[in-house]
């Protein structure tokens, strides 16, 4: 399992796990709950430093996951990367250029709900392509721990005459950016679980 806290990468595994090392990484092997927990908290409070990339090997993966999940209220959410021709909508909200997205409601299906945030959050008509996968986020609302699970899907743009940004929910702007422009300006200021999912869909490693 994959989540972000405070732009702070964590890779829960399960111990025989292969993988390639990198500077940006600190590895536990043979972690427990606790070592996950206490480097969750540091990471809330700003105190992990020179790393972004935490990764925990677990004996007991299964066991561990549903420890961490029965910690936070959990959330549900749907987006999309949407595509037109060879362009990706971005959005900039709180300063910060995002993908459009938002809660799922009881009892909607996932994928109709991902389509319903994107029409919203922007006046775009799309169609579903592909599943993409899930980001895992985390947060503090009201001094509880949330963890928010987002399902991503590939859409296609099929009108987007009327786009605007939808500004009662603090969009500020829309936008297209070419693959070159994803990774020059909009990684220049972005979440790590944009950035992720991004580079999942053209399946370039994290």
């Amino acid at each position: 399992m994959r989540f972000f806290t405070n732009e702070i990468c964590f890779d829960i595994l399960p111990a025989q796990t292969q993988y390639i090392e990198s500077e940006k990484m600190y590895v536990l092997g043979n972690a427990s709950f606790s070592q996950i927990w206490e480097h969750y908290q540091m990471a809330v409070e700003s105190k992990i430093k020179g790393k972004a990339h935490m990764v925990f090997k677990v004996s007991d993966y299964k066991k561990v996951i549903e420890k961490l999940k029965s910690k936070f209220k959990l959330i549900e959410a749907a987006g999309g990367l949407v595509k037109k021709d060879e362009q990706f909508l971005f959005i900039s909200r709180w300063k910060k250029w995002d993908l459009p997205k938002g809660k799922v409601e009881k009892g909607e299906e996932i994928e109709l709900a991902a389509v319903r945030e994107v029409n919203e959050e922007c006046g775009i008509e799309v169609s579903l392509n592909q599943k993409i996968g899930e980001t895992w986020h985390t947060y503090i609302q009201k001094g509880k721990d949330i963890l928010k699970e987002t399902h991503w899907y590939l859409m296609n743009c099929e009108n987007d005459q009327n786009a605007k940004p939808q500004l009662e929910e603090d969009i500020e702007e829309i936008r297209w950016f070419t693959a070159n422009e994803v990774e020059s300006v909009a990684f220049n200021n972005t979440y790590e679980s944009i950035k992720d999912i991004y580079n999942r869909y053209i399946n370039k490693p994290v």
